[in-house]
């Protein structure tokens, strides 16, 4: 696998990984969840 495509890979992985890190701010919709580093980012984006 090219050098190039194995550190795309390795940051979509990392990426995917922020779903996992809990936020404390709590989903308006869903007032039973908090908010995932995904999410906030992808708004902030």
């Amino acid at each position: 696998m090219s050098n190039r495509l194995e550190q795309q890979l390795n940051l979509l992985m990392e990426l995917d990984r922020l779903k996992s890190v809990l936020r404390r701010t709590r989903i308006r919709s869903a007032e039973s969840r908090f908010e995932n580093s995904a999410e906030h980012s992808w708004h902030v984006a």
